[in-house]
């Protein structure tokens, strides 16, 4: 896993791709080792500090193991939707169990259709005799039951030998939709920060509202410049607060508002640029600016 990340470090770019990287060349290669190994409190922390590093570490920033590396987002944020101002960062130890719950929820439907392998037809002999012989199999029944009294309260219990729980479209729930509803149930809303709820309250605007014309954006650097922005998780100036600006010299509270609104040096070479490029370009650009009100920012979308 770290040879991976380390290896596409400086191939991704914005956050999108970063995430893209990290679930389909590195996190789904432990979905296959799941269903028979338990990851430990240790070794989860361990994946989480490379998942850290790979997503919000500078570049050039190489990994060291003893390093504890920070999120640029509260962690609850990160595990939500990018409509909803995150990253879709897969809870580790949920994703596990969720694995756990769709594997034992697959033995029930092929059992259910005949269908199983010698080891599936060895695990369903242990059910029908109301004894699991394996860890791995305890496991997998008390966490799907758990999940059956949570989310499908009229499913039959395991010990009937039922058919799987299936979705709205009466297919075998997909390991996605374990997933999703286990995340949801137990982060059901992303905290915001101070300067969304500020923003959303002075423009009346939903937050949501943000990020969801903001994903619809077709330019991935500006897409990801105002996701980063909106959600409060721009590298280099994240952790800038209570300090002076190194342009400008003025003291600044947030590291946001102050560069890309307030800062006059910057206000000043924006506007010679913004002139020299109206000049020589048919394509006009304009300053964007935080008192626009919320509808005419939302036209970023057409980008």
């Amino acid at each position: 896993m770290k040879n991976n990340l380390i290896k596409w470090k400086s191939q991704a770019i914005t956050m999108k791709a970063k995430m893209t990287i990290l679930k389909t060349y590195v996190l789904s290669k432990l979905t296959y080792h799941q269903y028979m190994d338990n990851l430990n409190e240790e070794q989860i922390e361990e994946i989480n500090n490379m998942t850290r590093w790979f997503l919000f570490s500078s570049v050039k920033n190489t990994y060291t193991e003893e390093r504890k590396y920070k999120t640029m987002m509260k962690i609850d944020r990160a595990y939500a939707d990018w409509k909803e101002g995150g990253i879709k960062l897969w809870d580790i130890e949920l994703r596990h169990i969720a694995f756990k719950i769709w594997y034992m929820n697959r033995l029930l439907h092929n059992n259910y259709n005949n269908n199983n392998n010698t080891l599936q037809e060895w695990y369903m002999e242990q059910l029908s005799r109301k004894k699991a012989h394996t860890s791995t199999l305890n496991d997998m029944c008390r966490h799907w039951g758990v999940f059956r009294v949570k989310f499908y309260q009229n499913h039959p219990k395991i010990n009937e030998l039922p058919d799987c729980i299936r979705n709205d479209n009466d297919e075998p729930l997909k390991l996605k939709e374990i997933y999703e509803l286990m995340i949801k149930d137990r982060h059901p809303t992303p905290r915001r920060t101070e300067w969304q709820k500020l923003w959303a309250v002075r423009y009346n605007t939903a937050i949501p509202k943000v990020f969801i014309n903001i994903n619809s954006i077709s330019h991935q650097k500006g897409r990801n410049t105002l996701f980063r922005f909106f959600s409060r998780s721009l590298p280099g100036i994240n952790h800038e607060r209570d300090t002076r600006c190194k342009i400008c010299g003025h003291l600044f509270r947030d590291p946001y508002s102050h560069l890309f609104t307030l800062c006059q040096d910057i206000l000043d070479i924006e506007k010679t640029i913004i002139s020299t490029v109206n000049k020589l370009s048919f394509i006009k650009i304009h300053r964007w600016s935080m008192d626009t009100k919320g509808s005419e920012l939302l036209g970023f979308a057409r980008l």
